[in-house]
C-alpha cells in the first residue's frame, strides 16, 4: 500500500522510524542537503505550528509546496484558553460545534510539550497526556460555550475524574470529542458533568468521565485562602509529616 512519508517531532523518532517515517530534524537535514525524495511528506504530531510555518517556507524554496502535506486542524488554542502559560504545553485545537452540548477538536502534541519531556515510553501517547488534554478540552469548550456569562474570573474545581482506556493513542491523527452529560447552574457555582471521547482510525481509544465545577474567583478565593493558612497551622502542630490516613511518618 502507497503511503506518504510521514513526518513526526523528534520526540516521537522511535515511532517514526518503525512506520517508515522521518522526523522533523531529519527531514530539515534532508532539504538543506537537496536529498528530499519525489515524495509527499505529511505532517503528525509534534510539530508545532512555528515549525509546520518554517517547513513550508523550505519545502516553497526548493519548489516543493505541493509535496508537503498538513491533516485536519492541528493548529492549537492560544493558552489562556486552557489556563497554561507556555503555548507548547497546549494539547488541543479550537472546539468547533457538533450538535446539542456537543464539540469536536482534535490532540495537538507539540514536541516541547510538559507530558513528554521527561516520560515517554514504547510508541504511543502517554495516558497522562490524553488526560491533560481531557481537562483542557472541558476548559476550553465551558469558558467559550457554556458558562452564562463572563463577568470576571472564574475557578475550575475538579469533583471526580474516571478515565478508560480501550486502546493505545498513536502520535497520528486523533480526534477528540466532547459530550455534555450534565449541567446545573446557580448564582455562584455552574456544575457540569461531560464524557471526553480520544478516536483514533475509527476506534474508541480512551473515555475519560468527569464532573467538575466553575466558581466566581470573588466568591471562591476568601475560602480558599483561608483553607490554605489553616492547612499551614494545623501541620505546624504536628512534629512530622502526616500520611493520608491521618497517621505519624517518620
Amino acid at each position: 500500500m502507497d503511503m506518504n512519508i510521514a513526518v513526526f517531532g523528534d520526540r516521537f523518532k522511535q515511532y517514526a522510524h518503525l512506520v517508515g517515517g522521518i522526523t522533523l530534524s531529519e527531514l530539515r537535514t534532508a532539504l538543506q542537503a537537496g536529498a528530499v525524495v519525489d515524495e509527499v511528506y505529511e505532517v503528525f504530531q509534534g510539530v508545532s505550528k512555528a515549525a509546520l510555518s518554517l517547513l513550508q517556507q523550505q519545502f516553497a524554496l526548493v519548489g516543493k509546496s505541493d509535496q508537503l502535506m498538513c491533516g485536519p486542524d492541528q493548529e492549537a488554542v492560544p493558552q489562556r484558553w486552557v489556563h497554561k502559560a507556555q503555548q507548547s504545553n497546549v494539547l488541543i485545537s479550537p472546539p468547533r460545534e457538533a450538535g446539542p452540548k456537543r464539540f469536536e477538536m482534535n490532540l495537538v502534541v507539540d514536541h516541547h510539550n510538559e507530558m513528554v519531556l521527561d516520560h515517554l515510553s514504547g510508541f504511543h501517547v502517554q495516558g497522562m497526556v490524553l488526560i491533560e488534554a481531557a481537562r483542557q478540552a472541558f476548559l476550553a469548550v465551558t469558558e467559550n460555550y457554556l458558562l452564562p456569562h463572563r463577568q470576571g474570573a472564574y475557578y475550575f474545581i475538579i469533583e471526580r475524574l474516571d478515565a478508560q482506556y480501550h486502546a493505545f493513542v498513536f502520535p497520528l491523527y486523533c480526534g477528540i470529542l466532547f459530550q455534555l452529560t450534565d449541567q446545573q447552574d446557580k448564582p455562584h457555582k455552574h456544575s457540569y458533568e461531560a464524557d471526553i471521547q480520544f478516536w483514533q482510525n475509527g476506534s474508541l481509544c480512551t473515555l475519560v468521565q468527569v464532573k467538575y465545577a466553575v466558581y466566581e474567583a470573588a466568591e471562591l478565593l476568601p475560602k480558599e485562602q483561608a483553607l490554605a493558612v489553616a492547612a499551614r497551622q494545623q501541620q505546624a502542630l504536628e512534629p512530622r509529616c502526616a500520611t493520608a490516613v491521618g497517621g505519624l511518618s517518620t
